[in-house]
């Protein structure tokens, strides 16, 4: 399993999303399995419209989840720590899609409003390298 976290500030558009989902290197060719993202934020409806353009689905991680790969985060954000109890939105949204014994295959990058990572999951990563 392939997927791409997603973690944005209020503002954050679709084009924005679409931008830093480009950036780790998502396509309509779906290089990644799932797209996911902090359910009940305002940027979460541009994140999903952004899924649907891609054809690729979007998983909405509840907070309490998402705080459980708080520890797996490599980069730190102190707003997103203060609001949301983990290092990093979306490296900890990554590896929670991308399964249990997932690792990030790409950590934190901010492009614009928006931050992306990418993880896999622990058998994708054997089969790949």
């Amino acid at each position: 399993m392939r997927a791409v976290g997603i973690g944005a500030q209020s503002t954050a558009t679709v084009a924005d999303i679409e931008t830093a989902l480009h950036h780790a290197g998502v396509s309509a060719g779906h290089t990644v399995d799932v797209i996911a993202t902090l359910g009940g934020t305002a940027f979460m409806n541009s994140v999903q419209q952004a899924g649907r353009n891609f054809g690729i689905p979007v998983l909405l991680v509840p907070k309490d989840i998402l705080q459980t790969r708080g520890a797996d985060c490599q980069t730190q954000s102190e707003r997103s720590h203060v609001a949301h109890g983990v290092p990093s939105v979306a490296e900890a949204c990554a590896l929670v899609a991308a399964g249990v014994c997932s690792v990030l295959t790409m950590p934190r990058v901010v492009c614009g409003p928006v931050t992306v990572a990418a993880a896999v999951s622990s058998n994708e990563q054997d089969i790949k390298g």
